[in-house]
């Protein structure tokens, strides 16, 4: 054996990486691979397997349960009374060693768990000692309600989520935890209780309708949290929000369905709220998602204007809002946000996809006053990313495409469509002004913008530049020559990867010319083997 793989310094760097099976048996090829081999095969622990097979011969027996039809999941019961000298071998060999425990996915994998008289029979045996069964766990996630639920019914499912503590102590950084309604929400509260060094938290939360519940658990729960700096829940309100933002390291906030309600009657326009200074003092991102656009405001409203270090807003909204709603909310960013710290916004409204490749219908009647006015955003001159993932048409003029050199140098991603909510009206900026968002823009690498491209004559160029936009949507802009517009893309988006427009999917299911015409320069800019058909959209990255 190579003399170098005997030094003790080695060794550990050595399994690192493996994977458990192979660390395994590393650690039983010499005696002084073992301890090192075992740090890896009891680091991520996945399911209650390895822990059974510590225990006694005879102390327990896996049963089939029951009770529900199609679920029938085997549960380690025990034969015979537990008592400590039981979990010897496995508290004094093995505990000390688990990083992670992760039994979420219990259901699926198969596995033994343990049943509802075992787990008291732990507690008891172990003194209710939080933290118990792995001492110096980092990361945690137990099962989860929802699978947890069917086999076992409401009241025994429950019971399930007071046995955490066996492995939730000081030392978890990471924890994610549900929240129920009735007598486990106070055994949640007495688990975060303990978790003061914790970073990141998640809390599923099963409550129906009383999300009073989730302020009184947050504010209960507050002063343990002083470590925590990145926070996801499923609700919450004006309540929470005012605790939450008294959390002096919370860098990361996200909200499945935020509750919080806006400070301004319906029909005015919203002022600055009167929210103290230094709230959220180190927040710098916030994911919120909403059922309205009044209750986006609202959570907007709970930043101190001007006064924040908030770098990426991403907002959702599922119900579409009018347009004096839409330039509301865009209204109480500016207000709110800090123009010197904000680097991305991000607001999708609706779901993410159209059904069918259809676009959606406009009214019999369309106000060409009604497009949402972004100058207020020009003086956010840090913006890197913008995202305007809209039913409705945002207003970019030429004015303000000659203007983007001034308000966003550093722009990586510019998008201004989302679909062709008003199909039939024009676009207010053509290929020049294009240009010169290129130009005044030159690190943008996805550019989602309609303008008109029937103007073309493809000869324009921009001498001396090079773009680095690698994806170019251009909705459903208007175009009459594909070969034309194919010249332009080629000489100006050298680094293009992916053009893409919106089918918009007339009747009998035909798409329309202006969809026909940009696949045309999509294949001859690209080859074949690219198609301009409509895109998913994502928020994987904001």
């Amino acid at each position: 054996m190579n003399k170098c793989i005997n030094t003790a310094e080695l060794i550990p760097l050595i399994c690192e990486h493996l994977e458990p099976r192979n660390a395994y048996a590393f650690a039983l090829a010499k005696r002084s691979f073992l301890k090192p081999g075992l740090d890896v095969v009891w680091r991520n622990i996945s399911s209650f397997k390895p822990f059974l097979a510590c225990l006694p011969v005879g102390l327990w027996k896996a049963k089939r349960h029951d009770l529900h039809p199609y679920m029938k999941p085997n549960i380690a019961d025990l034969e015979r009374p537990l008592v400590l000298k039981d979990l010897e071998r496995y508290l004094g060999y093995y505990a000390p060693r688990i990083r992670e425990f992760d039994v979420s996915k219990w259901e699926r994998k198969g596995d033994p768990i343990l049943s509802v008289a075992f787990f008291q029979a732990l507690q008891l045996v172990t003194l209710g000692k939080p933290g118990a069964l792995a001492p110096h766990l980092t990361a945690f996630k137990w099962m989860g309600l929802p699978d947890l639920l069917p086999p076992f019914g409401g009241e025994e499912s429950q019971k399930f989520l007071s046995f955490r503590s066996l492995f939730l102590g000081t030392s978890v950084l990471f924890a994610s935890l549900d929240l129920q309604i009735q007598i486990e929400i106070s055994s949640t509260y007495a688990v975060t209780k303990t978790l003061t060094r914790v970073r990141e938290l998640f809390l599923d939360e099963y409550l129906g309708d009383r999300i009073d519940l989730v302020d009184d658990f947050i504010a209960a729960s507050i002063s343990s949290w002083t470590n925590l700096e990145t926070l996801h829940l499923s609700y919450v309100s004006n309540g929470g929000i005012a605790h939450l933002a008294s959390l002096p390291r919370l860098k990361t906030l996200n909200i499945e369905s935020c509750r919080t309600l806006p400070s301004y009657s319906p029909g005015t326009y919203p002022e600055p709220s009167n929210i103290p200074v230094k709230v959220f003092p180190a927040l710098e991102e916030a994911f919120i998602a909403t059922g309205s656009i009044e209750r986006a405001i609202g959570f907007v409203q709970q930043l101190a204007p001007m006064d924040t270090a908030l770098r990426k807003l991403r907002l959702h909204t599922l119900l579409e809002a009018s347009y004096a709603d839409a330039q509301n909310l865009l209204r109480t960013i500016e207000i709110h946000c800090n123009r010197n710290a904000l680097e991305a916004i991000v607001w999708g409204e609706g779901s993410n996809r159209i059904l069918d490749d259809g676009c959606y219908e406009e009214g019999t009647s369309v106000d060409l006053d009604d497009m949402l006015d972004i100058d207020g955003l020009f003086e956010f001159h840090k913006l890197t990313h913008l995202e305007m993932r809209v039913k409705k048409l945002v207003r970019l003029t030429p004015e303000q495409a000659m203007q983007m050199s001034r308000s966003f140098p550093n722009m990586t991603h510019l998008q201004l469509s989302w679909d062709s909510f008003y199909n039939s009206f024009p676009p207010l900026i053509d290929h020049t002004h294009l240009l010169a968002i290129l130009r005044g823009c030159p690190a943008l690498a996805t550019l989602k913008v309609r303008f008109d491209a029937t103007r073309i004559s493809g000869l324009e160029s921009n001498p001396g530049f090079t773009s680095r936009v690698t994806q170019l949507h251009v909705g459903d802009s208007l175009i009459c020559s594909p070969t034309r517009v194919a010249a332009f893309v080629t000489a100006n988006f050298g680094a293009l990867e992916k053009l893409s427009a919106y089918k918009n999917v007339e009747v009998y299911r035909v798409p329309s010319i202006n969809y026909k015409r940009w696949k045309l320069v999509s294949k001859s800019v690209l080859g074949p083997g690219e198609d301009s058909d409509s895109e998913e959209e994502s928020e994987e990255d904001y």
